[in-house]
């Protein structure tokens, strides 16, 4: 997986996906957004996943399912417990993903969905 992470001053961060999705590269990208000085104060963040082509997720592993969230996680708890999540796809593999990740409590904040921008 590619993605492109592109603050929108202090209110929010909008990243766009693309490739195939790994947990690893939702680690990184977690760690990345989570250490920005900005993300304390973000109102919202946009997930962008038009251009994913799947996923690499074992959906019945909870476990690698919550591994690559834990700073996200983390960050829900003590840094910004209200950020509002929005996550554009089209693709039912991948609301599927993000759905099952949010029922086992392993991505921690709410979102809504949504198939454009």
């Amino acid at each position: 997986m590619t993605y492109r992470m592109h603050w929108e001053g202090h209110l929010g961060l909008y990243v766009r996906f693309s490739g195939r999705i790994a947990p690893l590269d939702f680690a990184l990208l977690n760690r990345e957004a989570t250490r920005d000085a900005r993300f304390g104060s973000a109102r919202y963040a946009i997930g962008d996943f038009l251009a994913v082509e799947g996923h690499e997720f074992d959906l019945d592993d909870p476990e690698s399912l919550l591994q690559p969230n834990l700073v996200l996680i983390g960050a829900s708890l003590s840094t910004n417990p209200g950020l509002r999540v929005v996550l554009v796809t089209t693709d039912p593999s991948i609301r599927a993903l993000m759905e099952r990740e949010i029922g086992l409590g392993a991505y921690p904040y709410r979102a809504d969905f949504v198939a454009t921008l």
